[in-house]
């Protein structure tokens, strides 16, 4: 972060202005609880061979450890399959520990991890529809309604330099 706490480099300006790239933004119980910033390919930041990068990801922390980061990152794989990239700072082991279940979770522990002094760094292919399908099928009914063809309490929409999606509708 620089003397303004903005981080640099401040990759925003091509998060929101760059067509490939996608920002989402989580909402459960109605409320903005989060975001996620998908880079597509092609992209810089993205590594060979790789179609998405989940460049970053954000759960508010009164919202953590409650599952909608969880739902959040699965629904959004989910709606973009191909081979992802998922990196989380060597020193941020609460971030490793999310991403390994979740990846873990996404994947039936199918993932390649490489590690360098600044980063680990999980590599793996998600499947259209089988996987979608199965977790929507385990997943419980919950107060908030139906979400799309998942039950899974919140929505992720684009943010609003795009047309938003109808709420219940997943992103496309």
């Amino acid at each position: 972060l620089d003397d303004r706490g903005v981080w640099q480099p401040d990759h925003l300006p091509s998060w929101l202005g760059e067509d490939p790239d996608l920002p989402l933004i989580i909402v459960a119980g109605g409320r903005r609880v989060g975001f996620a910033l998908v880079a597509r390919a092609p992209s810089l930041w993205i590594a060979p061979g790789c179609d998405h990068r989940m460049s970053e990801f954000f759960v508010l922390r009164r919202e953590r450890r409650q599952g909608i980061g969880a739902l959040a990152a699965h629904a959004v794989f989910d709606a973009h399959p191909g081979r992802w990239e998922v990196s989380e700072l060597v020193r941020n082991e609460r971030a490793i520990r999310f991403w390994r279940r979740v990846i873990g979770e996404q994947t039936d522990g199918r993932y390649e991890e490489t590690a360098d002094a600044e980063e680990l760094r999980q590599i793996f292919r998600v499947r259209p529809h089988a996987a979608a399908v199965r977790r929507a099928a385990s997943l419980p009914r919950t107060a908030f309604g139906p979400i799309g063809c998942f039950r899974t309490g919140f929505v992720i929409g684009r943010t609003p330099r795009r047309a938003a999606p109808a709420e219940g509708r997943p992103v496309a």
